[in-house]
């Protein structure tokens, strides 16, 4: 186990800069920090949930659109939190019928991830 962790580990930091000087870093930063939030939350709770909410219900939906968050980050050892995370962003936009409290929350999380993943790795 420890093995495939360390693996999984290894290619999510492909690609990430040497060090955040690099002229990259900002790329990165707006692409993990802006752009996945933003789109993530507008496919999985703007649209996916919204139909399989319709489809299913409230609950069904809640989970189904976790899965699909979860399935489409295709990380093994993080599957639950993500999934949890999908369950806790669809709840949130269910409740404020606001896409911004999620987007937010997922940008802080994003935020968080890259800085625990710079001082970490480095």
């Amino acid at each position: 186990i420890k093995e495939l962790f360390e693996k999984e580990a290894e290619i999510q930091q492909k690609g990430f800069p040497e060090n955040i000087t690099d002229a990259i870093f900002p790329l990165l930063f707006f692409t993990a920090v802006i752009l996945v939030p933003v789109s993530e939350e507008i496919l999985f709770r703007g649209m996916a949930y919204t139909v399989l909410k319709k489809k299913f219900g409230v609950n069904r939906g809640i989970l189904l659109s976790a899965l699909l968050f979860s399935l489409l980050h295709q990380m093994v050892f993080y599957f639950v939190p993500i999934f949890l995370m999908g369950i806790v962003f669809a709840y949130v936009y269910e409740k404020t019928k606001s896409l911004l409290p999620s987007i937010l929350s997922h940008a802080l999380i994003n935020l968080f991830a890259m800085i625990i993943t710079i001082y970490t790795t480095r």
